[in-house]
C-alpha cells in the first residue's frame, strides 16, 4: 500500500504544530474570532538581565551542570556530595540485603 506525499506532509505538518498550539506559556492563544487570536500579556515570563544569565552560567560550569546538560547526562545532584552518616560496615551490609533481595537495578550509579 502506498501513500501519496500530500498525506504524509499533512501528519507532518499536523505533529508539528500540535505542540506550538497548546502552548499556555505563550502570549497568543486561539480564538474563534476574526482575529483568530487573542493576546494575554500575563503570560509573559519576565526576562532575565545578561547578568543573570552570565551569573548562572558561571554557576553552571563550576557545579559540572553544564557538561552535564551538554552531554545530556543527569544533572549532578547537590546532596550527591553531602558526607554519608553511615559507616563502609553498614552500607556494605545493606548492599548485601539489597542483593538477597534481588533489589539492586544494575547499570545505575
Amino acid at each position: 500500500m502506498t501513500r501519496s506525499p500530500a498525506v504524509f506532509l499533512f501528519a507532518a505538518m499536523s505533529a508539528a504544530w500540535v505542540p506550538l498550539s497548546a502552548s499556555a506559556a505563550s502570549t497568543l492563544h486561539s480564538a474563534p474570532t476574526e482575529a483568530g487570536y487573542t493576546v494575554h500579556p500575563q503570560h509573559a515570563a519576565q526576562a532575565k538581565s545578561r547578568a543573570q544569565v552570565l551569573s548562572e552560567l558561571a554557576t553552571a560550569r563550576t557545579d559540572g551542570t553544564l557538561v552535564a546538560m551538554q552531554w545530556g547526562l543527569e544533572v549532578p545532584r547537590k546532596e550527591a556530595n553531602a558526607p554519608s552518616a553511615l559507616t563502609r560496615e553498614q552500607v556494605r551490609l545493606e548492599a548485601e540485603r539489597a542483593a538477597k533481595g534481588n533489589l539492586l537495578r544494575y547499570g545505575d550509579h
